[in-house]
């Protein structure tokens, strides 16, 4: 959901569909998250999914641990025109429709 080509209306579409969150669960596809050149923070500053001051922590996260950045980046997040819709914290959760 964070690479760089799917920034824009996917993105959009996704925060703002809250009522699919319940469906959501959190994961990665690393090493995606991993490769430099998909995960974009530069774009996603550009396009206001997140502020100046987020990119700089989420940069510093990302040398240390691209997996937390990849988690860290989605719980940041925030729909460029309204900044209420993020992604729901139940995505982050325990799910008990899926057994855990």
């Amino acid at each position: 959901m964070t690479q760089y080509n799917r920034l824009g209306k996917p993105m959009q579409t996704v925060l703002m569909r809250q009522d699919l969150h319940a469906r959501l669960v959190n994961g990665s596809d690393y090493p995606l998250p991993a490769i430099n050149v998909l995960v974009r923070t530069k774009d996603l500053l550009e396009q206001g999914y997140i502020s100046k001051e987020e990119r700089e922590f989420l940069n510093e996260i990302y040398h240390s641990n691209p997996l937390v950045f990849d988690f860290a980046l989605k719980r940041t997040l925030r729909h460029p025109q309204n900044k209420n819709l993020k992604l729901s914290d139940c995505i982050f959760q325990k799910n008990e429709k899926l057994g855990y």
